[in-house]
């Protein structure tokens, strides 16, 4: 269960954060400056490359592994 808090945490802080770029990025063609800070910010963001691949290869693993429990 701490797996489930911690990742809905997690998904929760990042829809946050990519609402807020999702606004500065409206104000680009005003502002061009600033499109290598927000590209700089989701890149910050955004899991490790292959984290996420990781994460639901372990998770189809464990829902098998279930479905055969059963």
């Amino acid at each position: 269960m701490a797996d489930l808090y911690r990742e809905r945490h997690l998904s929760k802080k990042l829809d946050h954060g990519l609402r807020t770029l999702r606004k500065e990025a409206k104000t680009l063609h005003e502002h061009p400056e600033g499109a290598n800070d927000i590209s700089f910010q989701i890149k910050r963001m955004l899991p490790a490359q292959g984290y996420l691949t990781e994460r639901m290869a372990q998770l189809r693993t464990k829902a098998h592994q279930n479905n055969h429990a059963d």
